[in-house]
């Protein structure tokens, strides 16, 4: 039962992270286009 919330939470966590990380790149490609004009 435990095991099975666990293993929910973690799938949660590591695509709420993989938003973030995409987010995050996003936002490094703007700063570095930014900074090229």
């Amino acid at each position: 039962y435990f095991v099975e919330i666990r293993l929910m939470l973690a799938t949660i966590a590591l695509s709420i992270s993989q938003t973030i990380l995409d987010d995050f790149e996003v936002l490094d490609i703007k700063v570095a286009l930014s900074e090229y004009t």
